[in-house]
C-alpha cells in the first residue's frame, strides 16, 4: 500500500520543477498597459514552474512569481507601443500567446513654461536709484519666477551680462558685481533664463527629457560716477576760464534744471557766465583735479544745497574789468554739485559755488566764503 502511494504523488506536477511539457498561456490579466511599464498582470495557463521568465513583445518582465503550475504574476517593463506577443519560458521550453497585451502611450501632459513676473536691480547705498551701479560696485538682482508644475526651487537659473562681471548666489535672487572697468556711461543688459525640466513622451510613447526656457532682461546703467562728475566740473570750469567762448549755452550744456532748485540754480549760472563775459575777461586760469564724493539723496556743504554728488575743484582765476583795465585774481575752492537723472541714465550738474580768496588791482585781499550773490568785482562764476 505504502509503495502506490509513493508512486502516485511521483506523478503530480508541481510548480517547484518543470514538467515535460511546454508551457501554455491561456490568458493575461489586465491585457493592456503604458508604455511605461509597471503593470501588474497576472498569467494564466498550464506547465508553470518556478524558475519560469516572461516576455512581452522582447521586453523581459520583472518580479515574476510563480503561484502554481497554472497561474503566475509579473510586472511589465518599459517598452514602445503596439500589440505584443506574451511567452513564457520554463527549462528551456516556451510557451506563447499572440497578441496577448498592448502597451498604450500615456496621455500627453502639457507642460505651461516658467513665468518670470519681474526682475529688478539695485544697488545697496541709501538711496541709491534702482538699475544704477557703479563700476565694481555690487548690486541685488531679484527676479520673482513662478511655474505651475515644478516648485521654483527645482527650476535651473542662468545669468548673464552684456559687460561681464560677476554674478553669486543662486535661484531668482542674486548678486552682480560689475566690471572694474569700461568705457562709462554704458547700459547694460541682465539676463535671467529659467530652465524647466520635465518628462514628455516620444512619438513611441516612451520618457524623453524635455525642458521650456523663458528669458527676461533688465537694463541698468552703469557709470564710473566719481570720473563723470569730476570731467564734467572741471570742464565747466575750463569752458569758464576760457573768455573766447562766447557761447553761454554751450558753457552751461551739462547743467539741468530737472529739479525747482537745479532748474533756479541753473538760471542764475547761465545770467552770471552772461554778465562774466560782458564785464570780464579772463587772462590767466588753472583748473585742478576734482575731488568727488558722491551721497544720493544727501546735501552739499554749500549753502546746504541738495545734491547726489560734490566736486571740490581748486581754481585760480586772473581777470581783467573791460570798464577801467583794472585786475583782479581769484583762487579757492569752486564746488560743483550734482544729481543722476534717473530718467536720461546720467548725471547733471545743478549749481556752482566758490570759497577763497580774492585780491584786486590794489593788492586788497578779501576772504570770500561759499558765496551766492553779486560780487562786482568778482568774476561771475564766483558769485555762487
Amino acid at each position: 500500500m505504502s509503495i502506490v502511494l509513493l508512486v502516485a504523488a511521483a506523478s503530480c506536477s508541481s510548480p517547484t520543477g518543470p514538467s515535460g511539457s511546454a508551457p501554455v498561456i491561456t490568458a493575461i490579466t489586465p491585457s493592456a498597459g503604458t508604455t511605461l511599464g509597471g503593470t501588474a498582470i497576472t498569467i494564466s495557463g498550464t506547465n508553470f514552474a518556478t524558475g519560469a521568465t516572461v516576455m512581452l513583445g522582447g521586453a523581459p518582465a520583472t518580479n515574476v512569481a510563480v503561484t502554481s503550475s497554472t497561474t503566475m504574476t509579473a510586472t511589465t517593463s518599459q517598452r514602445a507601443s503596439g500589440i505584443v506577443d506574451v511567452m513564457v519560458t520554463v527549462g528551456g521550453r516556451a510557451g506563447t500567446l499572440p497578441g496577448a497585451f498592448t502597451y498604450a502611450a500615456p496621455q500627453q501632459v502639457v507642460n505651461t513654461p516658467p513665468t518670470i513676473a519681474s526682475l529688478t536691480a539695485r544697488g545697496l547705498r541709501s538711496n541709491e536709484p534702482p538699475q544704477f551701479a557703479d563700476l565694481g560696485e555690487e548690486i541685488d538682482v531679484v527676479a520673482s519666477v513662478q511655474d505651475a508644475e515644478t516648485p521654483v526651487s527645482q527650476l535651473t537659473y542662468e545669468w548673464t551680462s552684456t559687460v561681464g562681471g560677476t554674478f553669486t548666489g543662486s535661484g531668482g535672487a542674486v548678486k552682480w558685481r560689475a566690471p572694474q572697468t569700461a568705457i562709462t556711461p554704458l547700459n547694460v543688459t541682465l539676463t535671467l533664463t529659467v530652465i524647466e525640466r520635465y518628462t514628455a513622451f516620444d512619438g513611441n510613447g516612451l520618457p524623453v527629457t524635455s525642458e521650456n526656457r523663458v528669458n527676461k532682461s533688465t537694463v541698468l546703467s552703469l557709470h564710473d560716477s566719481i570720473a563723470e562728475v569730476g570731467r564734467m566740473a572741471r570742464q565747466f570750469l575750463f569752458d569758464f576760464s576760457d573768455s573766447n567762448i562766447t557761447d553761454v549755452s554751450y558753457i552751461m550744456r551739462n547743467f539741468t534744471d530737472a529739479t525747482p532748485f537745479c532748474a533756479d540754480q541753473t538760471a542764475q549760472e547761465t545770467s552770471q557766465v552772461i554778465h562774466n563775459r560782458k564785464t570780464f575777461r579772463i587772462t590767466s586760469s588753472s583748473v585742478g583735479l576734482a575731488d568727488v564724493t558722491v551721497a544720493f539723496g544727501s546735501r552739499c556743504p554749500v549753502y546746504d544745497s541738495p545734491a547726489d554728488a560734490c566736486a571740490q575743484v581748486p581754481v585760480d582765476w586772473v581777470s581783467v574789468i573791460l570798464a577801467d583795465g583794472s585786475h583782479e585774481h581769484a583762487r579757492g575752492t569752486d564746488q560743483v554739485t550734482a544729481i543722476y537723472l534717473s530718467d536720461q541714465r546720467r548725471w547733471g550738474l545743478c549749481d556752482s559755488s566758490f570759497s577763497g580768496d580774492h585780491e584786486d588791482s590794489a593788492g586788497v585781499h578779501r576772504f570770500i566764503p561759499y558765496a551766492r550773490g553779486p560780487y562786482p568785482l568778482l568774476p561771475p562764476l564766483l558769485h555762487k
